[in-house]
């Protein structure tokens, strides 16, 4: 009976706060073209963040940079001779409001990563230095005053961002030996082979890379969301590579909001008082939605994620991946690129199903893009989750949580399911949502998901549009082959399943959509298909 009335005055607390905070979605009043910044200097949060313990006696030493709001200086713990980053607020101008908003981005980043990474007790003892139990943001030890200067105090771990690697030549080869991505021994006489051979074996080894770096992305991310935090600023400058332990590593949280409170007025959360800190990677939405917080970051992890991966250019390399006269020549790692292809994602009403079709039927994906989606069943699963982390209403977007249990990151279907976010307070429907998702979660790894695979294999072939248009029909839910008889001739057999034109995505399109494509298809280039065929 007790339990059954705290449920019950739950419920009218929830209820009323429901009517009390009435908050309708940002997406739906926002245009996509308008992006504000605040006026107002930020507010630093009211609870002590966690102080650098004792034992950890801090030496600055060179400085590393400088941003808007901070400044990053090397340092060394005297007792244990150990490198560590330290951060102090410095404002890129002397306005005293720039200079407020630095204190505040600082003491916000510090309160973050005390909620993220808190130490054990908070004590002198001899695990003071070692790092939280999520491995995918910077180890913080806390934060210490030094010449009446405070400063966030981390453990050295790593010294380049993906950024980084974007800028390098072949950076996305000095990655996959970074985060410990290798081909097999088999695969490795291949890979320096200036021949057919060699070339699937980069493009394999790209591929392995990609799976990985977007598995370690969403995995920080369903930490962070899991305990009431939106970053709200990922992009490769804020991710660190960590070479010593192969990981991926969030970092600058100056702008993260933490979304688990209670109370009307969250922390580093002001609604559209606060623009977008990266335009070029932020959601259409442009500001964190109250209903749906955690989705902002993952359309900013798909933006990162994707220019990461597309970071070459179609130039003379041994190590590029193989060309395509069907791509643009260049990839998304210069920004004027990625601009570019985000307006014109946006000019299909940020559709990118439908940007695709477009840019395959005229030449202008972005080079790399086939070799990334168009090859083999993980590359159409890598790109469904794509659509997914890319669709313009927040709602439609799966968490980090779920993302990971999708096949492409979950081949297996043998992933535990991470904790989800939280949900919303005083928001019933949220708490409704959250109970509804968390089941559906736990209720999906009990199902055979992958029992096709045993019994099918993709194969790829490259046919005219005659050959194809007269063979097609719907047939189980699908689009298959028909009319060759017995033998399998221009690549095609009897029974294949349509699963892609190109990186096209049509193993669920209606059979009148494909036959449009297909008259669009330039008539003096073959069509290059992936088929699901029975393997015994």
């Amino acid at each position: 009976m007790k339990s059954k009335a705290a449920f019950l005055a739950l419920l009218v607390v929830q209820c009323v706060g429901a009517f009390l905070f009435p908050l309708r979605p940002s997406w739906q009043r926002t245009e996509a073209n308008q992006l504000h910044m605040s006026k107002t200097a930020l507010q630093s949060p009211v609870s002590k963040n966690l102080a650098l313990p004792s034992s950890v006696q801090v030496t600055l030493l060179d400085r590393l940079g400088n941003g808007t709001f901070g400044g990053v200086h090397l340092a060394v713990d005297e007792v244990r001779g150990e490198k560590l980053i330290a951060k102090c607020a410095r404002a890129a101008t002397d306005d005293s409001r720039a200079k407020t908003n630095a204190a505040a981005y600082l003491d916000i980043e510090g309160f973050i990563n005390s909620k993220l990474c808190p130490l054990h007790n908070n004590t002198n003892n001899a695990d003071a230095t070692s790092s939280c139990g999520m491995q995918h943001i910077a180890p913080y030890l806390g934060e210490v005053v030094l010449d009446d200067t405070k400063y966030l105090i981390w453990e050295a771990s790593g010294e380049y961002t993906l950024e980084d690697y974007v800028e390098m030549e072949d950076g996305w080869l000095q990655l996959a030996n970074d985060l410990g991505v290798s081909l097999n021994e088999e695969a490795v006489a291949d890979y320096n082979n200036n021949d057919e051979s060699g070339s699937n074996q980069r493009e394999q080894l790209h591929n392995q890379l990609a799976a990985e770096v977007l598995r370690q992305l969403l995995e920080g991310l369903a930490y962070c969301h899991s305990r009431g935090v939106c970053h709200r600023d990922i992009k490769p400058a804020n991710i660190l590579v960590d070479p010593a332990t192969h990981t991926l590593r969030l970092i600058d949280f100056g702008s993260a909001c933490d979304m688990s409170s209670w109370s009307p007025k969250k922390l580093g959360y002001r609604g559209e008082d606060k623009g977008p800190r990266s335009i070029l990677y932020c959601a259409p939405e442009e500001f964190v939605d109250p209903e749906s917080p955690y989705a902002f970051d993952i359309y900013s992890a798909a933006i990162t994620w994707l220019r990461t991966m597309l970071s070459d250019d179609n130039i003379d390399s041994e190590n590029t991946l193989a060309s395509d006269e069907s791509e643009y020549p260049h990839g998304l790692a210069e920004e004027d690129h990625l601009f570019q292809w985000r307006i014109a994602v946006r000019d299909f009403g940020h559709n990118l199903v439908s940007w695709e079709e477009w840019a395959t039927l005229h030449n202008s994906l972005p080079y790399g893009w086939n070799s990334l989606f168009g090859k083999s069943r993980q590359g159409i699963q890598s790109l469904r989750l794509l659509s997914n982390m890319m669709s313009y209403n927040p709602d439609h977007r799966m968490s980090a949580s779920e993302a990971l249990l999708c096949p492409y990151l979950n081949p297996g279907c043998n992933a535990e399911a991470p904790e989800l976010p939280p949900a919303m307070p005083w928001s019933i429907m949220s708490h409704i949502q959250r109970w509804k998702k968390d089941k559906q979660v736990h209720s999906w790894q009990d199902e055979e998901c992958n029992i096709d695979d045993l019994f099918t294999k993709v194969v790829a072939a490259e046919v005219s549009a005659a050959d194809l248009t007269s063979r097609l029909e719907k047939a189980n839910g699908g689009i298959e082959v028909t009319g060759g008889g017995d033998k399998c001739d221009t690549g095609l057999c009897d029974g294949d399943a349509l699963l892609a034109i190109g990186s096209i995505d049509v193993e669920t399109a209606p059979l009148e959509h494909v036959n449009e494509l297909l008259e669009q298809w330039p008539r003096d280039k073959l069509i290059p298909l992936l088929l699901v065929r029975d393997s015994v």
